[in-house]
């Protein structure tokens, strides 16, 4: 909730991520990971996405469009959800190159990824040769901000492309 005692849109969307990373993080300590549905990630998937504008920015501006106090619940909540992703990727493996888009996404559009929750991708790029066939055409959402890291809008386009984002910030990264 806002300090005024208002929830706001980000109060909200704070609100159902909390529910949706405690759903899962229950389900693993109640009944354990040895089976489960692939369906998981899509839990992890819809919190990391939608956290990413509610962090915080490396551009640090003393006009804030969050208070600060959102920014710190979605930080550790990105966290959170961060650490369930070696547990799925194990067994999955697209959960990384999809987690590594949400990576780059978040660090291209000025946003900050704590120390915490980049500790859950180390790794991650090692597996990559296992993984030559493996088509990561996939959609990252967008929204009006996104728009500039995908390029130009056109017809049809969706989101921006995965293995655009990744090939531009790996270019970017080393």
């Amino acid at each position: 909730m806002h300090p005024s005692g208002y929830t706001t849109a980000a109060s909200l969307l704070i609100q159902l991520c909390a529910a949706d990373v405690h759903a899962i993080e229950s389900y693993a300590h109640t009944w354990g990971l040895g089976e489960y549905s692939p369906m998981f990630f899509t839990g992890i998937w819809n919190v990391t996405t939608t956290l990413i504008p509610l962090l915080p920015t490396h551009d640090v501006s003393p006009h804030r469009s969050q208070p600060h106090q959102t920014q710190q619940e979605a930080t550790d909540l990105f966290t959170r959800a961060c650490a369930l992703i070696p547990i799925l990727e194990r067994d999955y493996p697209i959960v990384w190159p999809v987690m590594q888009g949400v990576l780059a996404l978040a660090c291209k559009t000025g946003k900050v990824v704590s120390s915490e929750a980049r500790d859950y991708f180390e790794g991650m790029t090692q597996r990559r040769e296992n993984l030559k066939d493996l088509p990561i055409a996939f959609a990252l959402p967008v929204q009006d901000r996104l728009l500039e890291v995908g390029g130009e809008e056109g017809e049809g386009r969706f989101g921006v492309d995965l293995a655009e984002l990744l090939q531009d910030w790996e270019g970017l990264d080393g």
